[in-house]
Parts: C-alpha cells; structure tokens; sequence
C-alpha cells in the first residue's frame, strides 16, 4: 500500500525552514563589520550550496534583509571548491 503525502505539508515544512534560515542570516548580518555590510550593500549576499537553489529561500532573504540576493555558478560545486582552496591554504601553516 503506497501512502502519499500531500504537497501543501510539503510546502509548510520548507517554508517554516526557508523562514528560519532567513532570520539565521539577518542576525548574521547584524554582527558584521561595517565594511562587509558595505560589500553586501554594494554587491549583494551570493548562496551557494544545494539549498541555494530554491527560489523560495533567495526570496526570503531578500525580503528580510532587504539586499539583493545571487546565487553563484555552480552552487554545488562551490562548497567543495570553497573547502579544498581553505585546506590548500592551511597547510602553509601546519
């Protein structure tokens, strides 16, 4: 027997966590320097990552935040590229 879940509880769960990272990313926004508020202001918040591509999320943040909301070229791939120059990076300190 095949169960089915309808679609508006889907909705209603990603929406209660598009809401949540929205108000998680105005309170980081609140404790940043004055000058990477001027970059975000100038440049706009850019995602990155799977969730990235949810339009739902962009427009949340933006609504909440009021600052223009991007997503980068290959959100995906990214991350990993964003971890691999860090680990590169590091070990000129090790």
């Amino acid at each position: 027997c095949e169960r089915s879940i309808p679609v508006s509880s889907l909705l209603e769960v990603f929406h209660h966590f598009a809401d949540k990272i929205a108000v998680f990313t105005l309170n980081l926004l609140s404790q940043i320097t004055p000058e990477v508020s001027v970059d975000l202001i100038e440049n706009g918040i850019y995602l990155c990552g799977g969730a990235s591509q949810s339009v739902l999320i962009k427009e949340k943040i933006a609504e909440l935040t009021n600052i223009e909301v991007n997503v980068v070229d290959e959100p995906q791939q990214a991350v990993i590229s964003g971890l691999y120059k860090m680990l590169d990076f590091a070990r000129y300190f090790a």
